[in-house]
């Protein structure tokens, strides 16, 4: 549920397998950012899996040992963005999406990294 992940880490979700390159990635992108004046360009992308309670009677899940709840892995397309109030210093941003369930090939496990496409507003205007 939203409470569960509000204020939590991500790496509570992360699939175990995963948590090394998204923490690698993460870090690649505070180093490039670091010294710009505008951090609104270093922004990414990464599909990745994260680990989400399985239903009932479902199996196949991981985790579950020791009376834990079982869980099932999910692919997810993740936007990872610095952003920066003026006069703040800069913060993460990440906007997750679903991207496959379970059982599907991109589930299997492939953590990819893409670069994000910039749209620029004022291209659009007056046309």
């Amino acid at each position: 549920s939203r409470q569960q992940l509000v204020g939590g880490s991500l790496l509570r979700i992360l699939h175990p397998d995963e948590q090394v390159a998204f923490v690698q990635t993460v870090q690649a992108l505070v180093a490039a950012a670091a010294g710009l004046e505008d951090v609104s360009q270093s922004t990414l992308r990464a599909t990745h899996r994260i680990l989400l309670p399985a239903p009932a009677g479902v199996g196949g899940g991981v985790g579950g040992g020791g009376g834990g709840v079982a869980m099932r892995a999910s692919a997810v397309d993740t936007a990872i963005s610095m952003v920066q109030c003026p006069g703040q210093p800069p913060r993460l941003l990440f906007s997750s999406r679903y991207l496959l369930p379970d059982g599907s090939a991109a589930a299997a496990g492939a953590f990819r990294v893409y670069p994000a496409r910039q749209v620029q507003v004022d291209a659009f205007v007056g046309s």
